[in-house]
């Protein structure tokens, strides 16, 4: 998990030479009671050399079986101030020898998902590679790889996956490297390893050709490798999930469910790895069912895993009073996907016709991933649902007459109706309960979802412009990269911001007529015409809504004017899709990637 320093320095005496080497081979042997008992006798004679105090906190934070981590945090910083940097500061690196610190203060920011963080600081080490150990390096190119993933950056991945290989493969460090118990060469035992990372960049990035070769390859990998390619990296759960996960993005979701079943359970168990397969098993098996539209199966499944993720986080023991890392393992304090699990929930609820439930789950999970945009038009979905279930109301002709004629004079062709007279504010009355700033399913916090997540469109749009040269840019080759992050799921493409940005301002004009808001209304319903994306169904609801605002503000001709429109065809594809795109989200932002593969 860690990585320790080597230990040299110019004044080191015969004696600390043999303590050193001593210790590391303690270290390596897994013996890190006597590892510490040793470099405690170093730092008596060397209490200032940041070297030993690195070495010595890795040691104590492995005996400690990575229960410490406010300790080992505190340890660190101590070796930074002893060796003249600062740990905070990333700049402050410029030392080779600092490199190895730098990296297991990364580690620590990888266990705790803050992904971003720990990027900058391999980013800035990954500038020093060249010098450092070979041992170094895989781990530092492993780890960047494993967070470009996570992050959901494949092409930045795939450049590190390439000086991966020609490290292994095409430097003279498979002979220096550290060679397995089995005796497999240095090829055997990475290769599978980076072939999983390409079987996945591929994943991310939908390609199914590609895919299909690099799993193929795989698959070939772990017919003839033996009993050594499956220690390390064949025919592993990890394998066996990304088969499943390749055959659900094709479609065949029977298949998918077939391929899950046959894991050989290699995995190591909860309180060691950090996750939880079983939840796992049962997530994947929730998404394909959710695929296959056989929406009570999926909430069934999705149940299950949070049941079993309850179940891996009770063995937990309790933290230490007064420290916020420290007293469970390091691997293990981000290992809660309750969240993610309940965004799974409340969709399968919503698709289930049961809108106050998924509204209570959805609710707990916005407090979390507060700045995914889709997550609030789910919200304000919730709330539609509630209020108004149905439209068949609407058309009950008889009770409405009974609202608009107050009565009848006259007789056969001078018969006429007398009509109530109609307050456009009381068209839609307000509800009565309580501040439409609380969260309930009303249409009143419905409106205050839907701003939010207008806000966070605009908010990404802008900075997307900001990045760009030139609007005409801008619509070409950087519109590839644009990209809004939609945790738990992932990030948003070019087409999927275009559809949700238009169905947030189909609901937004919805809503609006509702609560009686109708200028906000006529606001949107134009907003949404302009689109330079649009749908055959949001271009019929925008026509539909702008209407009926002019309805109600008396302009009848300009209401005519929507109304006489024609539109082709009722679709939600967005004109110039790509066939990649439509498979890339089916507008209903379930997430299938909360650990489809558990790591290797």
């Amino acid at each position: 998990m860690s990585e320790t320093g080597d230990f040299s320095s110019n004044t080191v005496t015969e004696s600390e030479k043999e303590l050193a080497a001593d210790a590391a081979q303690e270290f390596e042997q897994g013996n890190y009671e006597s590892c510490v008992y040793i470099l405690d006798q170093v730092i008596t004679t060397r209490s200032n050399d940041p070297k030993v105090l690195h070495n010595r906190a890795v040691a104590e934070f492995y005996r400690s079986e990575f229960h410490k981590t406010d300790e080992f945090k505190q340890d660190l910083t101590l070796v930074c101030k002893k060796a003249q940097v600062a740990l905070q500061d990333i700049d402050s690196l410029e030392d080779t020898d600092h490199c190895v610190i730098f990296y297991n203060h990364a580690v620590v920011f990888y266990h705790l998902k803050q992904y971003r963080t720990s990027i900058m600081i391999l980013e800035k080490v990954f500038q020093f590679m060249e010098p450092l150990d070979e041992r170094l390096k895989r781990k530092v190119c492993f780890m960047l790889i494993e967070l470009y993933l996570c992050s959901n950056q494949p092409n930045k991945a795939f450049s590190i996956i390439s000086f991966t290989e020609k490290l292994l493969f095409d430097s003279k460090s498979e002979k220096d490297s550290v060679k397995p118990a089995s005796a497999a060469t240095a090829n055997e035992t990475y290769k599978p390893r980076i072939q999983q990372y390409k079987l996945r960049c591929f994943l991310q990035l939908k390609s199914i050709k590609a895919c299909k070769k690099e799993l193929k390859m795989l698959n070939t990998m772990t017919q003839t490798g033996g009993m050594d390619t499956y220690l390390c990296g064949g025919p592993t759960d990890t394998t066996v999930y990304l088969k499943a996960q390749f055959e659900c993005m094709k479609g065949n979701y029977r298949n998918s469910m077939k391929i899950l079943g046959s894991a050989p359970g290699t995995h190591a168990p909860f309180l060691k790895s950090g996750q939880c397969v079983p939840a796992m098993y049962f997530n994947n098996l929730g998404c394909i069912h959710f695929y296959m539209r056989k929406h009570n199966l999926g909430l069934f499944y999705f149940q299950k895993s949070l049941e079993q993720t309850d179940e891996a986080l009770d063995m937990l023991p309790q933290k230490e009073t007064g420290q916020s890392l420290s007293g469970r393992p390091l691997q293990t304090l981000t290992g809660s996907q309750r969240h993610d699990l309940l965004h799974n929930i409340g969709l399968e609820l919503l698709f289930c016709g049961k809108p106050l439930q998924a509204f209570d789950c959805l609710l707990e999970v916005v407090q979390v991933y507060h700045n995914n945009p889709r997550l609030w038009l789910r919200l304000a979905e919730c709330c539609i649902n509630t209020q108004r279930a149905d439209n068949e109301q609407l058309f009950k002709m008889k009770l409405k007459a009974q609202d608009l004629v107050r009565g009848v004079a006259g007789q056969g062709s001078h018969r006429k109706l007398i009509l109530k007279p109609m307050d456009v504010n009381s068209y839609t009355p307000r509800s009565d309960g309580p501040s439409s700033a609380l969260p309930n399913a009303t249409m009143e916090f419905a409106t205050l979802c839907l701003k939010n997540a207008l806000i966070l469109l605009r908010i990404h749009n802008r900075d997307g412009k900001k990045k760009g040269a030139s609007t005409q840019e801008l619509s070409t080759s950087n519109q590839e990269d644009v990209q809004i992050p939609a945790p738990p799921g992932s990030p948003l493409g070019p087409n999927e911001i275009a559809n949700l940005r238009c169905s947030v301002l189909a609901c937004s004009a919805y809503v609006a007529l509702h609560v009686g808001d109708t200028l906000i209304a006529l606001k949107h319903a134009e907003m949404l015409l302009a689109q330079p994306k649009l749908s055959g169904v949001h271009s019929y609801l925008g026509h539909l809504y702008a209407a009926e605002a002019f309805i109600l503000l008396d302009r009848i001709s300009d209401a005519t004017d929507h109304l006489t429109v024609e539109v082709s065809g009722l679709s939600m594809r967005i004109p110039d899709d790509s066939a990649s795109e439509d498979k890339e989200d089916n507008g209903n932002g379930s997430t299938n990637n909360l650990g489809t593969a558990p790591k290797a």
